[in-house]
């Protein structure tokens, strides 16, 4: 064999080596990644579930509080839980891209205030509210009042969650 064919067949040979490893390469992220996916859509799944009945026992929970308002009950020993509410796979889901998969713009909405309501200091406000009915002599309709405000709010929101609670199942 002459230099020639020697310089041709390696040639040939080492690019046909590069183009195989780069085939195989590809194909194994994209085995890994659509498989990374569909681990990340069963979490989501999971916790969306979780975050619904979370979201509906809190609102049965405020109909309970509002009942032992409205029956002078005291000491209410019952703690708003909505600090339980869970989202850190919503986040990397949507961090990696995969919300739109699913969900329209209106439903990110949707579950961005969600987001923002159980972050905020209104669970934290609510709980203030029991402990101070356990303590203060003030009128039931401040109490109740404040509360049904906050339970009407809570109800829209599982609404919300309602709609995206589907749509995660249907996928």
């Amino acid at each position: 064999m002459s230099f020639n064919e020697n310089l041709w067949s390696t040639f040939i040979g080492a690019i046909l080596a590069f183009i195989l490893g780069v085939a195989a390469f590809y194909f194994t992220e994209k085995i890994r990644n659509h498989s990374s996916k569909a681990r990340l859509t069963k979490a989501l799944k999971n916790e969306i579930e979780y975050n619904y009945l979370l979201i509906s026992q809190q609102a049965d929970l405020l109909t309970k509080v509002i009942e032992q308002m409205a029956s002078s009950q005291r000491p209410i020993n019952i703690y708003f839980g909505l600090r339980n509410f869970q989202r850190s796979i919503l986040d990397q889901y949507y961090y990696q891209g995969h919300a739109y998969d699913i969900f329209k713009p209106d439903d990110i909405l949707a579950l961005s205030k969600i987001c923002d309501y159980v972050s905020s200091p209104v669970p934290d406000y609510v709980n203030n509210l029991i402990k101070g009915w356990n303590g203060e002599e003030n009128s039931i309709e401040f109490f109740t009042e404040k509360l049904i405000i906050e339970k009407d709010y809570l109800l829209t929101i599982l609404r919300s969650y309602q709609i995206i609670h589907s749509k995660i199942l249907k996928k």
